[in-house]
């Protein structure tokens, strides 16, 4: 079973060109600045309208050691931002964290943009990384356009891709929620040189979820890089999970995710853990939270060990009986 994360706004058209860069058709409808004014007023008491500077701030990423720290209360709201379109999508700079306000839409007054953009532009074949953290409460997606596949768990959204040289759209949009005006996202691309043949080979070019078949040998590229994994418990029994991380350099963990998205173990690497779950299917997360080494792989293995069963058949005398035999 494959679990992939791939979806396209209809209402985004666009051709790719020869670098294999998404160029959408211009639309008179999202040029920036537009304003409804529905319900007698303006819809939102922006402080200006020709003030979209994007602010960097410190990095920051979500690992078992950090949470996301509750929003400064703010007097005032987010000015209009200007990167609604690809046209005035913002430049991203590998490394470089950066906040967005994403505008409510409202049944009164809709946004029409709809969307953020930003754009990475890569000159050789590399690997694109992407994090985006969202506030609590909030609820965004992220799409990388012409790709579409990200990875969304918990409060963030990361995606992965193997670009050709060209330029990348992003497109931030509302999820469950609305957007906000008063609680920044913060959004950080990084670019890598190395990355190992199961993101570069992988059915749609992207690094997204895999059902595991044996052991898996990755690399990890960069500090906001995560190999992610699908099991499944068939029967009552035990999983034992090991990483073998033979680099002197990164250090590594592995987390096991349920459905509801909660991390329910947690391995170091070069440990061996043998767990005992409820019969059903998890999620399986492979990170660096502070070194990493993209020139020697790891090797993850996880062995089910299933109770023994009951062995059932027909009887040989009597062959309208079904007899069980066993625990």
């Amino acid at each position: 079973m494959l679990l992939l994360f791939s979806w396209v706004s209809p209402e985004l058209s666009s051709s790719v060109n020869a670098a294999g860069t998404p160029q959408p058709a211009e639309d008179s409808s999202s040029q920036p600045g537009t304003r409804s004014t529905g319900g007698g007023g303006m819809c939102f008491p922006y402080l200006t309208s020709d003030s979209a500077d994007a602010t960097t701030t410190t990095d920051t990423y979500i690992t078992p050691d950090t949470t996301v720290s509750p929003p400064s209360s703010r007097s005032t709201v987010a000015p209009l931002p200007v990167n609604t379109s690809y046209g005035t999508a913002i430049e991203l700079t590998p490394g470089v964290p950066i906040e967005g306000y994403l505008p409510p839409d409202d049944q009164d007054c809709v946004w029409f943009q709809h969307a953020l953009y930003y754009k990475i532009t890569v000159t050789k074949t590399q690997k694109i990384t992407a994090l985006m953290l969202v506030p609590p409460g909030l609820d965004y997606s992220m799409y990388l356009e012409g790709t579409a596949s990200f990875r969304h768990k918990g409060p963030y959204d990361q995606l992965s891709y193997v670009a050709q040289p060209g330029t990348y759209y992003l497109r931030i949009s509302e999820g469950h929620t609305r957007g906000s005006l008063t609680q920044p996202f913060n959004l950080k691309v990084m670019l890598s040189d190395k990355f190992d043949d199961y993101e570069r080979y992988s059915d749609d070019s992207s690094a997204t979820d895999a059902y595991y078949r044996g052991p898996s040998v990755q690399t990890i590229d960069n500090l906001y890089d995560e190999d992610w994994k699908m099991f499944g418990l068939d029967y009552p029994g035990t999983i034992t999970v090991r990483l073998d991380n033979p680099s002197s350099k990164g250090v590594y963990k592995v987390e096991i995710w349920d459905w509801e998205d909660n991390v329910i173990a947690t391995i170091k690497q070069n440990e061996t853990k043998i767990l005992r779950l409820p019969v059903t299917s998890y999620f399986v997360r492979v990170y660096a939270p502070s070194k990493y080494d993209p020139d020697v792989p790891y090797t993850l293995t996880m062995d089910t060990k299933y109770d023994p069963r009951p062995v059932c058949d027909w009887d040989e005398e009597e062959p309208w009986k079904w007899v069980c035999t066993g625990p």
